[in-house]
């Protein structure tokens, strides 16, 4: 059973962001995915801006990968704040 983690980071600049907080999530985007590659069984699958906020799609295979994913992810977040979203996949 996988899961799916939704990192999404609040925007100031309007319903996508400035130039600025865009070029900030992809730079993180970047990183985490770097990062992820060395989670087994975890990695990133896309973005979208809208809303006012950015969101990360992460899947993992294993609750165990999740952890990691996540512990990762605020780990590269430091001060930035950022909800999360999960669910399993199986869940349509």
């Amino acid at each position: 059973m996988g899961r799916m983690m939704v990192l999404s980071f609040p925007l100031d600049g309007g319903d996508s962001g400035d130039a600025e907080e865009r070029e900030a999530i992809y730079a993180f985007e970047d990183a985490l995915a770097a990062r992820l590659d060395t989670v087994k069984g975890a990695f990133l699958d896309g973005h979208e801006f809208g809303g006012s906020a950015a969101r990360l799609f992460v899947l993992a295979e294993t609750e165990k990968a999740a952890e990691r994913a996540l512990k990762l992810a605020r780990d590269l977040a430091g001060d930035v704040p950022f909800d999360v979203e999960g669910f399993d996949d199986d869940e349509d």
